[in-house]
C-alpha cells in the first residue's frame, strides 16, 4: 500500500531494528534518541560505542544499512513528524528540539526522506 507523504508502514526504528538483528547497535540508538537536540558527530557515536570512526561507519553500515549520519537524520526526521502531530510546538522549537539546527535544515531533511515539507506533513497528519 502507498501511503501520503512518504509515510511508511513501520517506523525508520523498527526497520532499525530489523536490520541489526543482532542488537549490537541497540544501545546507541537508544542514546541517540535520548540525545538528539545536541549536535552529535559520527566521531561522537564511534566513541560511544568504542570503535575508531572509520571502523564504526563500516560496520554499523553493514549491520543497519544506512550510513551512521543517514540513520540519525531519520531518527530527527521521526522525532519531528511524531511532535509536529502530537504537539502544538511551533516549527521552530520543533526543529531545535529534534537537533535540525534550524527550520531550512529540517525542511530539507523531510524533502529527502518524505517528499514533503514539514507543514505540508504537519496539515496532513494532525487532528485538530
Amino acid at each position: 500500500m502507498i501511503r501520503l507523504a512518504g509515510q511508511s508502514q513501520f517506523s525508520s526504528d523498527l526497520a532499525r531494528q530489523t536490520r541489526d538483528a543482532e542488537g549490537e547497535f541497540a544501545p546507541l540508538h537508544d542514546w541517540l534518541r535520548s540525545n538528539l537536540a545536541h549536535s552529535i558527530s559520527v566521531s561522537d557515536m564511534a566513541e560511544k560505542c568504542s570503535m575508531s570512526s572509520r571502523s564504526f561507519s563500516r560496520r554499523y553500515a553493514a549491520s543497519v544499512g544506512l550510513t551512521p549520519a543517514n540513520s540519525l537524520e531519520k531518527m530527527r526526521v521521526d522525532a519531528a513528524r511524531n511532535l509536529l502531530i502530537e504537539t502544538t510546538l511551533n516549527m521552530k522549537t520543533v526543529a531545535k528540539t529534534c537537533g535540525f539546527r534550524d527550520q531550512e535544515k529540517m525542511r530539507r531533511a523531510f524533502h529527502r526522506h518524505l517528499r514533503t515539507s514539514p507543514s505540508s506533513y504537519q496539515l496532513m497528519f494532525r487532528d485538530d
